[in-house]
């Protein structure tokens, strides 16, 4: 076989590790980080779990109005003794096989069948809502480690100013121009500035490592925020909500609870069985067994049950009851979501807007002043009060962008919005 060529090995190489890069490099969007945590979550697989139960469920139930075949046997050692006889032994044994067809089951069919159809569809909301609590999760983290990732790229960037102001300090010092006060002082903001960066990358270290197991990811983890400031500023904010995943699976509850209560009642009613019988019995060692079939019906009528029944209905009766109430609560909770987030994210919008003007007036401050501490009109201690002004305005925007892109996001879910579900492109989907 031949060796290839080291142009080849290196071609390859290089086509490897572009590869690995590009795939290191990738920036997922929130969807796309969103649909791999689908495919990780614990809980959503437990939740499609119990839609295969309920499913199954069902399946049993439609065998209730199906023919059954039951074969027994059975064998019985006799010792008897008739009052003038001697005492006398014998084995008997025989075999029943029995088809049975039921005519009418009290309704019992139908009310399991609905009661098993109400499971799946309460197994289904569950997942639902779920996913939606997924998706809320998976929204706060990846804003978070976003408004992190740049407010530390924000303390860096004071860093870089603080130090290049000790940098000018510390000449200006040495031809008397600038006192030893101001140069600690800028000493002394470069070294809180430095512990905000330590607090910062604890706070990214942490909602990084929660956001990577949640989507199965390895960090550190690259992001890529495509919403923007003007989309939600020219997004009408829902005033009403549709009904939610949560309110929907207590109602859900609900129709269980009462198809419950429907099959329990069946219990008191009658069933009718059509019945085809084959018997053969065994005697003893001298004759042959007999055959005997028989074709009938079969009438089955609990007239007294002590009470099981009413006790059951009124179990489901209390489930239903418990239904409502978690109907109720959910209601509530959704209006108290959607009407909390509608408010915060009206408040941030308007944050972001007073902030923008006054870091164009910081700015402007500083550049005049930098001109005139250029010119002794002003000391330093005065320019650094004025870039901690700008640094805090800067981090002050940036988390209240984020935080209305967040609360963007939960108006929409809280409002009724589906979660989206992973593109066709992305790497869920492949």
């Amino acid at each position: 076989m031949p060796r290839p060529s080291l142009t080849a090995v290196l071609t390859s190489n290089l086509l490897f590790f572009t590869i690995l890069e590009s795939q290191a490099a990738h920036a997922m969007t929130l969807d796309e980080i969103y649909g791999q945590a689908l495919q990780q979550s614990e809980v959503l697989q437990t939740s499609q779990i119990d839609i295969n139960i309920a499913g199954s469920e069902r399946d049993r139930a439609l065998t209730l109005i199906k023919p059954r075949v039951a074969l027994s046997a059975d064998g019985t050692y006799h010792i008897n003794k008739y009052d003038k006889a001697d005492w006398d032994n014998n084995w008997d044994s025989g075999v029943r096989t029995e088809f049975r067809q039921p005519l009418y089951d009290g309704g019992v069919s139908s009310a399991s069948i609905a009661v098993a159809k109400a499971g799946i569809e309460t197994s289904k909301w569950d997942y639902k809502t779920n996913e939606q609590n997924l998706y809320l999760q998976i929204s706060s983290l990846f804003y978070e480690l976003i408004a992190q990732n740049k407010d530390l790229l924000n303390l860096e960037e004071t860093i870089k100013i603080y130090k290049q102001r000790i940098g000018d300090l510390n000449q200006r010092e040495k031809i008397g121009r600038s006192r030893e006060a101001e140069v600690l002082a800028a000493r002394t903001q470069l070294e809180l500035t430095n512990s905000m960066i330590v607090a910062t990358k604890i706070n990214i270290g942490a909602a990084e490592e929660q956001l990577a197991w949640l989507s199965g990811q390895k960090p550190p983890l690259t992001l890529e925020d495509n919403l923007e400031v003007s989309e939600i500023q020219s997004t009408i904010i829902p005033q009403t909500k549709a009904m939610l995943p949560s309110v929907e699976a207590a109602q859900a509850r609900i129709n269980a609870a009462d198809a419950q209560i429907d099959l329990v009642r069946t219990g008191l009613n009658p069933s009718l069985d059509f019945i085809a019988a084959h018997n053969w019995r065994y005697l003893d060692a001298s004759q042959e067994g007999y055959h005997d079939f028989a074709i009938g019906l079969g009438l089955n009528w609990i007239l007294y049950d002590a009470g099981s029944v009413n006790a059951a209905v009124t179990t489901a009766s209390l489930q239903k009851s418990r239904a409502a109430v978690q109907k109720q609560l959910a209601d509530r909770e959704g209006d108290l979501n959607l009407n909390i987030a509608k408010r915060k994210l009206t408040d941030s919008l308007l944050q972001i807007k007073t902030y923008r003007s006054a870091l164009d007036v910081v700015e402007r401050t500083l550049k005049s002043q930098q001109a005139e501490f250029a010119s002794g009109l002003i000391t330093n201690l005065e320019l650094l009060t004025t870039l901690d002004q700008r640094l805090e305005i800067r981090r002050n925007i940036d988390q209240a962008i984020y935080r209305a892109k967040l609360l963007y996001v939960q108006t929409q879910v809280y409002a009724g919005a589906s979660v989206p579900a992973p593109a066709a492109s992305s790497p869920a989907a492949r």
